[in-house]
Parts: C-alpha cells; structure tokens; sequence
C-alpha cells in the first residue's frame, strides 16, 4: 500500500509562515506562486533571486493515516530527491540528515507514525553558505563562471550557474514523497540480464527479498514467499516463470524482437510485470519496460588508432544527437509532457543518441522511459563536471550511496548505453590546471578509474564505462587525443577559427562542439522590454553567459553576413550561422563514417531564455540547427564538400538495407535558369559512407561566382527526392541576391496546414514565422533555389483559421538582413483539391 504525500504541505520563509505547496516544489516556486519574488529570468532579476536561498527554509506537511492501512509490517517514508541540505523530522523524531540531490531517500517510521496528526518536517540548509565555508576550509579548481565551492556539494553544478545559465541554487522538494507500508516482503535489487544466442534471448532474473513480520518457512521446509516474472513480447507472446523467493528465474524467448535505435528500427519495448506473493496472495509487485538488444561501445585497434563506436545488436552505428542539459532552472517546472516534447523533438529531427552532460542531473525515470519508446541512445555522464573534488571518507560514502541509487534505477533501460565517470576533468588536469594537488590527483583516479568502474561492473556489468568526455584511454594520456576515444571540439567557437577548421581534422567521435544563437523575437521579449532588445543592452548581457559570446557572434557574422539592420534579423543571422557551423562539422564526419563514428553536438536544450548554444530554446521553440538537424542526420543524406568551384559529393547511407538511385548536381544562375546539370546513378551498402562524384563547378560559374551557384539534390531511389541544397562559392555577404518572389499558398489538410514555398530567384536561409501565433513546422529556414518546399503547418491553438494563419504569414530571407522590412511575398490560399503536389 502507497500512501501519496505531494499534496497541501506548507512552507516556512523568513516572516512567511505556512505558505501552502504542493510537491514538486522549491523555494523559488512557491515564492513565486504566492507573488513573494519577482521573475528569476526577467530582466536583472537573477542576482537578487539567487540571494533569497540565504538562510534555508522549511517545509512542511501534516497528515493522518488511512483506515485501510495494513496491520503489521512496515513503513516507510521514500523521498525521490531532497534539494539538497537537509534535516528530516517525523513527529519530534530526526529521521536524517541527506546532503545530496542525486539519491534517493528512505526511512523506516514504522515506530514513527500515529493514526492522525503526524507532523512531517524538512528543514533545508543554504547552499550558498555551505559551498562558501567549504571553498574557505578547502579550496577546489572550478569554473570562475560559477558561484565558488560548488563542488564540495552534491547538488546539480549548473544551478550555481555555467556559461549558458544563470546562478539560481534553488532549494525544495522536486521529486515525488510517499509513505509506503509492507506487510510481509519486499522486492529489492531486482535485475534482469539478457544473453543473446542464436535465435533467441535467455533473461536471467534475480531480485534481493526483504522479510518482515511474521513471514517465515512452511514446516515443511517450503517456503511462503514465492516470485514471478511475466514478460509480454510487443507481438503478443507471454513468457513467465515462478520460482521460491530468492531463486533465479530463467526465461527463454525464441525469435525475439529487438530494440533498435531511431532511424535503424523498430525500438521494441517488451513489458515485464513482477509479483512476490505469499502463500499466493501478492504482496509486491514491480513493472517496467525492457528492450531485448544488445548495446556497448568498439574501442578496436584499426588503421588511425583506436575506433569509438556504439555497436547495437552487433552492428556498428554513426550516433547522431546533442548535449541534454537539465530543462528548467526551477526543477518542479518540468513534468512528463514536456520532457516527451523535447525527446520527441530529437526523434523527429532524426537523433539515434543523447548524451546527458555531467554538470546537471541525473534525469527523472520519465527521461530514460520516453528514450526508450524514441529509440534514443543515452550517454550517461555521471554528476561530475568542470571541477576537482576531495575524497573524504564521508564524500565517497555518500558518492558509492549516489552511485548505487541511480544504476539501480535506470540499469534495465534499453536505451542505455554508455556510462562516463565525468565531463571535463581528465583534459581539465592536462590543460587548465596551473598548480596540482597531487592529493586531489589521485582522488580523481581513484574515483572515475577504480572505484567508479567497479561499481557498474558489479551494478550494470553489460553497459559499457568510459572514465571521463573526452577521454582517450584514461590515465591522463592526452584525452582529447583525435585518433582514439571522444573529443571535444571547440576550435570554431572558443578558438575563434573559421568553420572549415573541422575538415582539417578526423575525430573519432566528437561528443561537443558548437556555436551560438540568439532564440526566437518571442523568447527574447519573455526576459526583455522593447528598448531592451539590443544585444549589448545590460538585460542581454545579464542574459549571455559566455564570455564574450556576443562578440563572438558579431566576429563570425562579419566574415559571413551583411549586417542586419535590426534585432530581428540579427537572431535570424545567428541562427543561420550556428547551421553553417554545426552543418559543415556533421557533414565533414559523416563523410569520413568509420573513421568518425559520432557527431553530438552542444547543446540540445536550454534551462532558462537567452542566448545560447541550443537548437531548440527554453520555451521548445525550434532554432534554425535544429530543422537543419532533421536534414543532416536524416538516415540517408548527400553533402558536398567544397574546395573552392571543386565539389566532392558523398552520400551517408546509415540504415539496415542497401540503398539505391540517383543524384542530381549543377549550377544554376540567381533567376534559377539551369547553366548545367548532370545525374549519377548510386548503390550504396547498409550503413556506409562514400564519395559519389567530384564536379569542378568553375567553367559554369564563369567568373559570375556574385550570381552564380552550385546546387545538389538526391533525384530519385532511396532518400529522395529531396529539394536542391545550394552552395556558393562566395561568401552570402557578396552574392548579389535578386528579389526573390515568393509566392506561399496555404492549403487546409485534415489535423494541419500545409505551406507550400516557391520563388522566382534564388532565396537562402528563408524563415516562416507568424506574428503573435505560435505552431509546430516541419522545416523552416530553407534555401529556395529551383523547387518547391512544402511545410506542415501546426497552429498551438487549433481553432486558429487558415485565413487567421495567412494574414500572420510573415517570410525573411538573406536578402533582407541590410534592409528594412521583410521580403515581399504573394500569399494565396488553394484548395487541397485542386494544388497539384511536388
């Protein structure tokens, strides 16, 4: 029997008493519900918010027992998480004192507890305080962009700040509270382990039993507690077996159905429903979601070092994703709904993986369930980023208590499938560390090189370990090394090299690069007033957390792009120069699949509206990269690399079968009229990669480069068609754009609009957007050179009209960057009967 605690707690603030909550919450939420702070991410407001955490708080809830709770047992009181320093109370009664986020924590109150009138207490310490006095007792390398000593507390680092988020350490309650009563047993640990053989899967199932009561052997030897497991294949198929309490069970599924990753398959989830009972009668049960695969990472020798490949089900794949950070400065804020938007946003722009970066937090069981249903691989960075970290006896004990929590948890999900001990502190040791404790030193290998690794193998001994991103091999040994292992790649942003800088290099798997962008008009004005909106107003700077990130975004657009005239078109120019960036590196690695087997890009998501490395902003509003996203990880994608009028056509072939058709290349002058064109037929193998021509585009630009450009399109067969990709071989500062003419027609189909583009001239980087209506696109930001582009059109709000929708229709293209207003555009609206389709 559970008993749920979320609701009507209260909380204790200073002179505020009894401020009613409901659980998730914090601090800043239940100030913020009751009108007592003002918004943490409007204007200036961070740094006096981040200063409310002084002192602590306390939460509190009163509750009586239900007449239906069982007699005998136990009881016990579960907190999913408490944020962070804490002292539990029941009744007068010091349950404990946790101090740490991560865990998850449990009490035995059955000695506690009353039939009415039990006072439950959470008293929680300021971080802020805590982190000050134990940076003073021992100071620890971290980042200067994060409020000091954040890493003596286990606490998620980027609530103290980072360089995409601001210094809100809230404090509260974001995880579920319940009170659960057991009669005679309890499953623990349980785990179910899968050997894959020919034509078949055994699982071995084991699960620690815990007894109370009077639960006890029959006098005849047998005992009272029994177990079974009962797993229903996604084709209908049961499988079950029953055995004594505590004795394995093994189950044997002939032809199973695999779990395959997004784009490669079917991610086929089988159901597994456990059941303790005695003397027939449950008195627990257990049910969770298991995909049948196999899941680890190559690190064989080959002929440029070392290979770093996901291998699923035997096959070597190209993963294809971001970076997750946590999705909301203010945990309570984030719910299943919005975290199945955001995973379904990555399925949709065709992830296959994700990596959960090491300055966060371990996601809910919602994050890992929704990348099992999408097919997303997850890369689990543990808790640690960007920091040195002391190892007392009481650190690691509370570390080894972490670390067992969430293996347990989240062991079982298909989706996982890697575990990293850290973000940044190998390379952080090598290349930014001046003056090294040799102490703090061996800590660290301790740490993420023996104690860590011997945890996952004795907890989740089938998902793969890598002591730290980037790492090479562990053990100091250059580990951003670019011929073995993952790298992180920072030369475009940070180093300030020109974009082409990733063709000079061959990376294993690069598991962070990235660029900036400021986010939507609509996200800027959530934080800005009108006069505000400039990007070096003092509200924008409070916003952009990397140093120099503006500037940075003002260089790169100087060598590129015009420049704009206003802020509108400077986010839409930014956004247009993250895709220039992230699409140049994603092409030049999955041109060289095999050698490069991973593209993750920084950053995926963001925890509160500014600019950022992001694809999709705070408020799940897509940026330009991330519609680009859908385009250069779709599963079957043709690029050209260009050297100047050179261009080399490769094709990415990362499915399961063979693949074949044509492509189509040529050059075409700005009004669209074809200079020339040629076709080449192609074959392709399952999960390849391979230059399918080499076209020297100079004799048909003639000299005209200012009018002319080069363009390519899969024309038929597999993958196709697609619309032609443009390349110029000038910079878009100095081509010569004509008025483009676009036309858009509006089309009602049933459950959405669809908008279809077409122009009379060349158009690049062309955005569609609605004045003050908000809806889903299938793409956006195109280049309109010669076909038509259609988009579904979503409207949030379903009972906008099509006519609503029209007169909204707002377009920009290149063109208009230097020049006031938007592109002049004809808008229709047809008939469903009568559009002829592409």
């Amino acid at each position: 029997m559970r008993l749920d605690l979320n609701q009507d707690w209260s909380l204790d603030y200073r002179d505020h008493r009894n401020l009613s909550a409901d659980v998730p919450c914090s601090l800043y939420s239940v100030l913020l519900a009751h009108g007592l702070m003002e918004d943490p991410f409007f204007g200036e407001n961070e740094p006096v918010a981040r200063e409310l955490t002084r002192g602590g708080c306390l939460f509190r809830k009163r509750f009586g027992l239900s007449a239906n709770r069982p007699d005998g047992g136990r009881a016990f009181l579960v907190f999913e998480a408490i944020d962070t320093i804490a002292r539990v109370v029941l009744n007068g009664a010091v349950l404990g004192e946790p101090c740490n986020m991560h865990r998850r924590w449990e009490y035995d109150v059955t000695g506690c507890l009353r039939q009415e009138d039990n006072l439950l207490e959470v008293h929680l310490s300021d971080p802020l305080a805590f982190c000050e006095k134990a940076d003073d007792a021992y100071p620890l390398f971290g980042m200067h962009f994060v409020c000091r000593g954040y890493q003596h507390l286990r606490k998620p680092h980027s609530m103290f700040g980072w360089d995409w988020g601001p210094q809100l350490p809230d404090m509260g309650l974001p995880g579920p509270v319940s009170l659960v009563f057991r009669q005679a047993a309890r499953l623990l640990d349980l785990d179910i382990r899968q050997r894959h053989e020919a034509g078949r899967v055994a699982l071995d199932c084991t699960a620690r039993v815990e007894r109370y009561g009077d639960s006890h052997r029959h006098g005849d030897g047998e005992d009272d507690l029994a177990w079974q497991v009962r797993v229903t294949a996604p084709d209908g198929r049961i499988f079950e077996g029953r055995a004594p309490a505590g004795t394995p069970i093994r189950l044997s599924i002939p032809d199973p159905v695999l779990w395959w990753p997004n784009g490669l398959g079917d991610p086929a989830l089988h159901q597994v429903e456990t059941v303790l009972s005695r003397d027939g009668v449950p008195v627990d049960r257990d049910e969770r979601r298991i995909g049948l695969r196999t899941l680890t990472v190559s690190t064989a020798r080959d002929p440029w070092g070392s290979e770093f490949c996901f291998v699923v089900n035997g096959r070597k794949i190209f993963s294809m994703g971001a970076d997750y950070i946590p999705e909301d400065s203010l945990l309570p804020r984030i719910d299943r709904a919005r975290t199945e938007r955001l995973i379904r946003d990555c399925a949709r722009a065709n992830f296959n993986s994700i990596r959960v970066w090491g300055g966060g937090y371990y996601p809910p069981e919602d994050f890992y369930d929704l990348c099992d249903r999408y097919g997303l691989i997850v890369w689990q960075d543990f808790m640690f980023a960007c920091a040195t970290y002391r190892l007392t006896p009481e650190f690691q004990e509370n570390l080894v208590g972490e670390f067992t929590d969430v293996l347990m948890r989240i062991r079982h999900h298909a989706c996982l499938g890697l575990l990293c001990g850290n973000n940044e502190m190998e390379i952080g040791w090598v290349e930014w560390i001046r003056q090294p404790n040799e102490r703090i030193r061996q800590d660290y290998l301790t740490l993420y090189e023996r104690l860590l690794p011997e945890i996952c193998e004795q907890l989740a001994p089938a998902t793969f370990y890598w002591p730290a991103s980037p790492s090479s091999v562990g053990g100091f040994e250059n580990p951003n090394d670019f011929n073995r292992g993952d790298t992180h790649f920072w030369d475009a942003w940070h180093g300030s090299k020109p974009f082409d800088v990733y063709r000079s290099h061959y990376i294993r798997f690069c598991s962070e690069f990235g660029f900036e962008a400021f986010p939507d008009m609509a996200t800027l004005r959530s934080f800005c007033r009108e006069e505000d909106l400039n990007p070096f107003s003092a509200v924008m700077e409070s916003h952009q957390k990397c140093p120099d990130g503006n500037a940075k975004i003002l260089a790169y657009l100087a060598q590129h792009y015009r420049y704009p005239v206003s802020m509108e078109k400077l986010v839409h120019v930014s956004q247009l120069l993250q895709v220039d960036a992230i699409r140049l590196g994603v092409e030049h690695m999955r041109r060289h699949r095999g050698r490069c087997m991973g593209a993750i890009y920084w950053q995926l998501n963001d925890c509160w509206p500014g600019p950022s490395w992001s694809s999709i902003d705070y408020f799940g509003r897509w940026k330009a990269l991330h519609y680009a996203a859908r385009r250069f990880f779709a599963p079957v994608f043709l690029s050209a690399c260009d050297e100047g009028p050179v261009m080399t056509l490769s094709l990415s072939n990362e499915t399961l079968s063979e693949i074949e058709g044509t492509i189509e290349f040529g050059v075409s002058d700005r009004s669209l009229d074809v200079i020339h064109s040629e076709t080449r037929p192609y074959r392709l193998p399952a999960l390849s990669a391979r230059d399918l021509a080499v076209f020297d585009a100079g004799p048909y630009l003639d000299g005209k480069e200012r009018t002319r450009f080069f363009w390519y399109r899969i024309l038929s067969g597999d993958g196709g068609p697609t619309p032609r990709t443009a390349v110029l071989v000038v910079r878009p500062k100095h081509f010569d754009f004509a008025d483009p003419g676009i036309q858009c027609r509006l089309v009602q189909e049933e459950g959405f609009m669809r908008l279809v583009l077409e122009s009379a001239s060349f158009a690049k980087g062309v955005r569609v957007g609605f004045d003050g209506l908000e809806a889903d696109l299938s793409d956006n930001y195109v280049d309109l050179c010669g076909d038509v582009v259609e988009i579904q059109v979503r409207p949030h709000d379903p009972s906008v009209s099509i006519e609503t929708l029209a007169s909204a229709l707002r377009v920009l293209s290149v063109r208009d960057l230097d020049r006031e207003g938007a592109s002049a555009c004809r808008i229709s609206i047809e008939s469903a009967m009568t559009l002829p389709r592409n």
